[in-house]
């Protein structure tokens, strides 16, 4: 897995320019990569080669090489009907209220406890920490006491508190799970609950070792936060199950600093004095904590659809939990297939997306206001990664369940963007509810991110056909959280994603500070048209798979 301390999308993050010469080098590269990806569609289509003969008849070859090659520009999308979600039975604790819960207990962290894993452009939310007391299958399966029910199942559980935590996350190592088993996670009183079958467990383990993955990271699956600093696990198998059929270990977990959906400071949109202070509480999200400069999402009804279409993502990466932006896709066909857009720095293997929660509607119900949208929810079922590229730092995912009602499909624009052209960023600064960055597309520009995520740098203008776009605000900034997060621009009155963030210097307190942008347009070309673009995916050969 990368390193975590890249210098990434902070607010005070700076961007070297390496010289002309290294920079036309790797210029060079690029394009000829994208030459190659060009060759293989072209090939795909049945032209450009000697066996042109056997190829397909004149005037379908022509309409595949077309679609191969042509931009499309895409509306968004509303749907009329919304698929609802059942209240599960599976997530209702069965275990006997008189049963005594064995408890796995961490002390407190101090101020900076816990942090070596920082990556200052993926806001980070909380820390790994490790439990020896159930750190192997034998030690966990010592601490689980056994009931029988009178239908005849078999419920065990166990309860896990990290002091201090605002919410936390469990690592279960699975080795071994029947498919018919469910697993629990609750606060002790049961007001929150959360379900989960052993078959999507499973699924969801087989899905990271499909993409290639071997590790024990991909063996984990990362529970739901229920809130709090306790949650307990409860097991349940089926009757005339063995116990010794289920072999799982919980060697750490993810504990939050401030509760993911903590409600706004007095002063909603002002920057916080621990948001000011540099230390710890800096990397803290919370509603409340972005700059001073942000400005509400409400504040601005005309990008009201937009808005809808942007989701906070809160993922997990070596026990480690971070925030970034993502947002909801439309394709050709208007399927409601959630298409879901985001930073490849922020998730770079299925793994990760695996642990993916996404906040939906999580922004101030009015401008400036303290109060959250009563719309807001939550999905948290992970996603499937489809593909990655790494020129323009992109990760295109479907998420593994509905997006919820009011949710818009965002429309894209794969032709190459304008410079000059008014731009808007929906994003979640600090993790903070969503706001509203506006500016104009500067420049294009030739960009490098380390295969590490360990540098990001940039060189000045230079051509139309270079992998990033420039940006500088007018209204609002970035910070770390708003990686990944959709820049829309205006064509014929509406509006279309058109990059995504990267990185950058921009900030309330640097004056001309510009982000950089992984363009939309390119990625789309060198492999997501085979998912949102379907008629034509016959014509796509050179998709990077994760």
């Amino acid at each position: 897995m990368r390193n975590r301390t890249a210098l990434l999308r902070g607010m005070n993050g700076a961007i070297s320019h390496p010289t002309q010469g290294a920079m036309r080098v790797w210029a060079r590269q690029w394009k000829a990569a994208g030459s190659l990806a060009l060759a293989a569609l072209l090939a795909a289509c049945g032209g450009g080669g000697a066996d042109a003969a056997s190829s397909p008849s004149p005037s379908v070859d022509a309409a595949c090489k077309a679609a191969a090659v042509a931009p499309l520009r895409v509306q968004a999308y509303r749907p009329s009907t919304v698929q609802t979600k059942a209240a599960s039975a599976v997530a209702r604790p069965r275990m006997p209220a008189s049963a005594a819960l064995r408890t796995v207990r961490l002390a407190a962290l101090g101020v900076d406890a816990g942090d070596t894993s920082r990556m200052p452009g993926v806001q980070t939310i909380g820390p790994a920490r490790s439990l020896p007391q159930s750190a192997s299958t034998a030690a966990t399966a010592a601490l689980l006491a056994w009931q029988t029910l009178a239908d005849g199942s078999q419920v065990a559980a166990l309860r896990f508190q990290s002091a201090g935590a605002q919410g936390l996350r469990l690592g279960i190592v699975v080795e071994q799970m029947p498919a018919e088993a469910v697993l629990r996670f609750y606060t002790p009183d049961g007001a929150a609950s959360y379900g989960v079958t052993g078959s999507e467990i499973l699924a969801t383990i087989a899905r990271n070792q499909q993409a290639g993955d071997s590790s024990a990271a991909a063996r984990t699956y990362w529970s739901p936060d229920v809130g709090g600093d306790t949650v307990v696990l409860e097991v349940e198998l089926p009757a005339g199950t063995d116990p010794a059929a289920l072999r799982i270990a919980v060697p750490q977990l993810s504990h939050f600093r401030v509760a993911p959906q903590a409600l706004a400071d007095a002063a909603v949109g002002a920057a916080s004095s621990a948001a000011r202070s540099g230390g710890t509480a800096a990397i803290v999200p919370k509603a409340g904590t972005a700059d001073f400069c942000e400005v509400d999402t409400a504040c601005n009804p005309d990008y009201a659809n937009e808005s809808n279409a942007v989701a906070r993502m809160l993922f997990v990466d070596q026990g480690t939990s971070y925030l970034c932006t993502g947002t909801l896709l439309n394709d050709t066909a208007s399927s409601g297939t959630p298409y879901f857009l985001g930073a490849r720095h922020c998730i770079p293997s299925q793994t990760v997306a695996s642990t993916l929660t996404t906040y939906w509607f999580f922004r101030a119900a009015a401008c400036k206001g303290a109060s959250l949208d009563a719309r807001a929810s939550t999905l948290k079922g992970g996603a499937t990664l489809l593909a990655t590229d790494g020129a323009t730092d992109t990760a295109l995912m479907r998420l593994n369940e509905a997006p919820p009602s009011g949710a818009v499909f965002a429309g894209w624009d794969a032709y190459t963007p304008l410079l000059g052209q008014a731009a808007a960023l929906l994003h979640h600064p600090n993790g903070d509810w969503q706001k509203l960055s506006l500016g104009s597309l500067q420049q294009f520009s030739s960009c490098t991110l380390s295969a590490d995520g360990g540098s990001f740098s940039c060189s000045g203008a230079a051509s139309v056909s270079d992998n990033y776009l420039g940006v500088q605000w007018s209204s609002g900034a970035t910070a770390p959280g708003s990686s990944g997060g959709g820049l829309f621009a205006g064509q014929n009155g509406a509006r279309y994603l058109v990059a995504h963030l990267t990185a950058g210097s921009a900030s309330c307190t640097v004056s001309g500070g510009m982000d950089f942008f992984g363009r939309f347009d390119l990625a789309f070309a060198a492999g997501l048209k085979q998912w949102l673009a379907p008629a034509s995916s016959a014509c796509v050969s050179d998709a990077k798979l994760p």
